[in-house]
């Protein structure tokens, strides 16, 4: 048993980071972003055949304008105000500070990105968190939102009726075939944005 305490200190940061499928890239007051390791889900008892493996296109290396300009086209709708009916006026996701601060993280995180990992960024405002996901699947850029504005410890992570949306409209991809294993997260408000688009879009016009 002597042997075993000695051994304990030296198998506990193993056993740590075996635990934690995130790794964080940077961080600041505004928030966070980190890559999230993917493993396979297999068979389960609610869903009766294997699902894929998740599979990105990383390491990639997006140009900070590409970046940018994804941000400040994502909007979100659904939205419950107070003393306001639930608004399906699309609202930007990301200010322009905050677009400024995950653009460089994003890019960095992009190009540190194994196969298997996705990008995923955390926002703090003034105490409530917004978290989604990000990765880039041969030319396609593929977000997700898991968390809108919410509280810690809230029971409800995001308004039922939020939905996720990009402008302009002419580089979504709205055919885009999602991956098997995302049918384990059918719930989460999601887009597809094609590179291709983001280019064109960030050399002919500023983002808004």
């Amino acid at each position: 048993w002597k042997a075993g305490l000695l051994m304990l200190p030296c198998l506990l940061p193993v056993a740590c980071s075996a635990v934690s499928p995130l790794t964080t890239v940077g961080e600041g007051p505004l928030g966070a972003v980190a890559l999230e390791r993917l493993a396979s889900r297999g068979t389960t008892a609610k869903y009766g055949s294997p699902q894929s493996a998740f599979q990105a296109s990383h390491p990639a290396t997006v140009p900070a304008p590409i970046v940018s300009r994804l941000l400040s086209g994502l909007s979100v709708s659904g939205l419950d105000r107070p003393a306001i009916a639930v608004s399906h006026e699309p609202y930007p996701l990301f200010s322009q500070e905050e677009a400024e601060f995950f653009t460089p993280l994003i890019v960095r995180a992009l190009s540190q990105a194994e196969p298997d990992q996705r990008v995923r960024f955390t926002l703090q405002d003034d105490g409530r968190i917004t978290q989604g996901t990000l990765y880039l699947h041969r030319t396609i850029l593929r977000v997700s939102l898991s968390h809108y504005r919410a509280s810690r410890g809230q029971s409800a992570s995001r308004p039922a009726t939020l939905t996720l949306s990009f402008t302009p409209s002419e580089a979504l991809v709205r055919d885009d075939v999602p991956q098997s294993w995302m049918n384990i997260e059918p719930e989460q408000p999601r887009v597809a944005v094609a590179l291709e688009g983001l280019n064109q879009l960030s050399t002919a016009m500023p983002a808004p």
